[in-house]
């Protein structure tokens, strides 16, 4: 069996014709090809054919989502998020999983920051605090001891 291929440069390929009138599952790509028109038309064009065009609310999110992604190749986050709407990217399964991930981190967070602020509370005013934790979370030398996992600002 043999496979021949072109590769091809998606900024060079006017995407007029794919805006307008090309396969709807084929949108996506749209943003990385030469345009005549501002990205937020090209956007806005893109949303309203997935809206008119795509039957499922599951093939439509995804492609959604995959708009949403190769736009960000190309233009400034700002405009993307004026453009399209946030809660249509939130309805994927993905975003669930990566959404409870990043509450759990927060949670953790907090309540390292929470005991950080109770020791440190307990130091100025020189009060015991009754706890008889691990070495981690002591303090030497005025430093804060290094958290297990780095933390994120």
């Amino acid at each position: 069996m043999k496979f021949n291929y072109r590769q091809i440069n998606l900024q060079d390929i006017a995407g007029r014709e794919l805006l307008y009138r090309g396969p709807v599952g084929l949108l996506p790509l749209t943003p990385l090809m030469r345009q005549e028109e501002p990205p937020e038309v090209v956007l806005d064009k893109c949303t309203r054919r997935l809206q008119s065009e795509v039957e499922t609310e599951d093939e439509r999110s995804i492609l959604y989502v995959a708009l949403a992604a190769l736009s960000s190749l190309r233009f400034p986050k700002d405009l993307i998020l004026k453009v399209l709407e946030v809660s249509k990217l939130e309805n994927l399964p993905l975003f669930d999983g990566i959404r409870e991930e990043w509450e759990a981190r927060g949670r953790d967070e907090g309540i390292v920051e929470a005991i950080m602020e109770a020791l440190e509370a307990a130091e100025k005013s020189d009060v015991s605090v009754g706890i008889d934790a691990s070495p981690n979370l002591t303090r030497r030398s005025g430093r804060a001891p290094a958290l297990p996992y780095p933390a994120h600002e």
